[in-house]
């Protein structure tokens, strides 16, 4: 009766604070409740509010209880959700027979020389690289030599001389006999 009339002291204070569950719509409801609570001596809603709560709280206490058995102690993780000793996975089937000290033996020489092909392979693959570099080098030379030959074909379209080894022939003869008079005369002077 004490809190009762603590909490009715309180709402009064703080009218704002009333909530549906707590509101009296009439003086008559007002009146049964009061009644109510010196007969038991507790609020009917207090007793729903207390019941629930236990409910819940043996409930919740009883499901976790049963997960830390289910999870640890249970038949079905020991006995049903057990893979057995002769079932083997298809990705394991390997294993199932041992290899002898030969066999290994034979696994270790090939994994061996597996290892020096491939550094074999890595050398060859390193000297490829660098003739194809030298390669490209001797490409773009290659190009330059075609795109001048082309200059020197229209060059001599563009003259009329075709025959390039006679006219070189010639040409250097004169410039020959020109550097000749060109030290004769310089010495003269």
């Amino acid at each position: 009766m004490n809190r009762w009339r603590l909490r009715q002291k309180y709402l009064a204070k703080n009218p704002n604070k009333m909530d549906g569950q707590n509101a009296f719509n009439s003086t008559e409801d007002f009146k049964n409740q009061e009644y109510e609570t010196q007969f038991f001596g507790f609020t009917p809603r207090s007793f729903v509010d207390g019941m629930y709560n236990a409910v819940y709280d043996y409930l919740h206490d009883s499901l976790n209880t049963l997960q830390l058995y289910l999870c640890q102690q249970s038949y079905l993780s020991t006995n049903v959700l057990r893979i057995p000793e002769h079932v083997l996975l298809p990705e394991d089937a390997i294993h199932e027979t041992p290899h002898t000290i030969d066999e290994m033996q034979k696994l270790e020489t090939d994994i061996q020389e597996l290892k020096q092909r491939l550094q074999k392979a890595k050398k060859v693959n390193a000297c490829l690289q660098k003739e194809l570099k030298e390669q490209d080098v001797v490409k773009m030379e290659l190009e330059k030599f075609i795109s001048q030959l082309k200059m020197l074909k229209n060059l001599s379209r563009e003259t009329g001389v075709f025959n390039w080894k006679e006219n070189l022939v010639y040409s250097t003869g004169k410039a020959a006999v020109l550097v000749d008079s060109i030290k004769t005369l310089a010495g003269k002077s």
